[in-house]
């Protein structure tokens, strides 16, 4: 529960301190003295997101600072966000006139995601027409599952729900990729079979090209080499027989000088060589062959890699083979396309049939948690002035699942006897609101536990005996969770364990809201002034004894 809270530099509190105990604290003041900002500095120094409008002096900053006692209960959520926990735990929140907001919980800086998180197990605050909050879809079902007490099948439902809506944006993406490989997928399907068709691994051009060009000589290389051969093998000028003639005469010379005998040998060799070089022609000769399909075969398949390198722009085989592989990658990611589409589609039918199921469970649920809160609804409209109201909670199994399960919601009500009920927003007055919405905070507090609920004029719209009534259930609450109440009614400020007040005093150059603990003697006075006015008489005064019990 709250124990203190201190208020610096918010609207109209220069500076407050406030202590509370457990039980009904109820706060009176006169409109507009600033009770409702009490609660609303209480708000922003539980997460509610603030803005500079809040600084009663915009060279300051505003700081609120709350202390809570906790249980052990609660440990586990400090542990799992490394905060230190204590029993008397303090939570501030500070508003600087750059803008720059921070949290602290513990003197451990944390974020306002993390502030509010903590602030949805200590507190539940009720503001001045939160009634609409009745009106929600979303929080009826809250309220359900409150009573239903499966918030683990919710979490495992819901973590089920986004990893389906995960899956299903993966699938749309996959679709939309692979339906723009779809619009190129013949062009590239006719290249790759266009490139496959010739071979392109192993391949040396340029020796297909030198073997065009022997093939295209081919007759004339032969009648060339045939001509060598002749001038060889002439019968009396060959070069052989020059050769062999050459020789002898210089075998004749080589004894006389070693110059001659040098040159001698080097004719010699020249001979070898001679004989050597034409027999690699002959040998050459015979590789030589004649072969007009051949040449064609050469031909065309030099046309295939010109045409090749002029349709994909390439200069060499390598580039070719680079384009084919692209291709052949293409075609690979085109069936691993089909196959995660196809994976996706598994998936998401699992998904789908866990969801369904859990949906299902806690649709069940919910119809349970409808039935008992429905009559204890209706038990206490009854005992609060209204015995001839309908309070009806209409679930339907939804065909489609959303993220709140496969339940659709809605709270009707019928205020008078033989009147049709109609959803609640259509029928409910302000007053009828109002006592609906504190049977529901009532039931809704045996289940959530709340250290602390806080109502800001929940009586509003109502008086007299109802009044009375509505008093007595907020101190019924008050037994089992500590309730804070700003109110305007007698019957509701005579009910509270503590009584504060809210008081506006104004200087000559501001206005500042004042809080004051009141004693027994300046109870009667307040509840009199709240039944007769500023200047109660001794009737009124009496009155205020008797609700006060003096």
């Amino acid at each position: 529960m709250i124990s203190t809270i201190q208020i610096q530099n918010f609207t109209l509190i220069e500076e407050m301190s406030l202590n509370f105990q457990g039980g009904l604290s109820v706060i009176t003041g006169e409109t507009g003295a600033g009770k409702s900002i009490v609660l609303e500095a209480i708000a922003l120094g539980f997460g509610k997101r603030a803005d500079l409008s809040v600084l009663t002096d915009e060279s300051k900053k505003c700081v609120i600072e709350i202390n809570v006692q906790l249980n052990a209960n609660h440990k586990s959520w400090f542990d799992v966000n490394d905060i230190d926990y204590f029993e008397d735990t303090l939570i501030r929140r500070e508003l600087n006139p750059n803008g720059r907001s921070r949290a602290f919980v513990n003197d451990c800086p944390v974020r306002l995601e993390v502030l509010s998180e903590l602030a949805k197990m200590l507190i539940d605050i009720h503001a001045q027409h939160d009634t609409f909050y009745l009106l929600q879809e979303k929080e009826q079902l809250n309220l359900l599952d409150s009573i239903s007490n499966h918030r683990e099948l919710i979490d495992r439902y819901q973590s089920n729900y986004n990893a389906y809506k995960q899956c299903e944006n993966e699938k749309t993406q996959l679709e939309h990729q692979y339906s723009d490989v779809q619009k190129n997928i013949e062009l590239n399907a006719f290249l790759l079979q266009e490139l496959q068709s010739v071979q392109l691994d192993g391949i040396v051009l340029e020796d297909i090209e030198e073997e065009q060009k022997i093939l295209s000589s081919a007759e004339f290389l032969l009648t060339q080499i045939q001509h060598i051969n002749q001038l060889f093998g002439e019968e009396r000028h060959g070069i052989e027989l020059l050769l062999d003639e050459s020789l002898k005469t210089l075998q004749k010379m080589s004894s006389t000088s070693t110059a001659l005998e040098n040159l001698y040998e080097r004719l010699h060799s020249i001979r070898l060589e001679a004989l050597d070089f034409q027999e690699s022609l002959n040998e050459e000769a015979e590789r030589i062959i004649v072969d007009p399909r051949r040449l064609q075969i050469v031909d065309e398949l030099l046309g295939s890699y010109e045409a090749l390198f002029r349709k994909h722009q390439c200069n060499s085989l390598e580039e070719l083979i680079q384009k084919r592989d692209e291709l052949l990658a293409f075609s690979a990611s085109q069936q691993s396309y089909d196959l995660n589409i196809a994976n996706l589609n598994e998936r998401l039918e699992k998904l789908r049939t866990v969801i369904q199921s859990q949906g299902k469970e806690i649709h069940e649920n919910r119809l349970k948690a409808s039935t008992s809160l429905q009559k204890a609804i209706s038990t206490h409209l009854s005992a609060l002035g209204m015995p001839h109201s309908q309070f009806v909670i209409e679930l339907r199994l939804l065909e489609h699942f959303q993220f709140n399960g496969l339940s659709s919601i809605d709270f009707k009500f019928s205020a008078n006897k033989g009147m049709p009920v109609t959803t609640l927003n259509k029928v409910a007055s302000g007053g009828e609101l109002s006592r609906i919405m504190l049977a529901i905070k009532f039931e809704s507090s045996q289940y959530l536990a709340l250290p602390t609920v806080i109502f800001d004029e929940i009586d509003t719209g109502v008086s007299g005996n109802i009044a009375d009534k509505m008093a007595n259930m907020m101190s019924m609450m008050a037994v089992r969770t500590q309730v804070l109440a700003v109110t305007h009614l007698p019957q509701l400020a005579s009910k509270g364990d503590y009584h504060i007040k809210i008081d506006k005093q104004t200087s000559v150059d501001k206005t500042l809201t004042r809080v004051f603990y009141l004693s027994n003697e300046q109870r009667v006075k307040e509840v009199a002034n709240m039944i007769a006015g500023e200047k109660p008489n001794s009737t009124a005064i009496d009155h205020a004894k008797t609700l006060l019990g003096y």
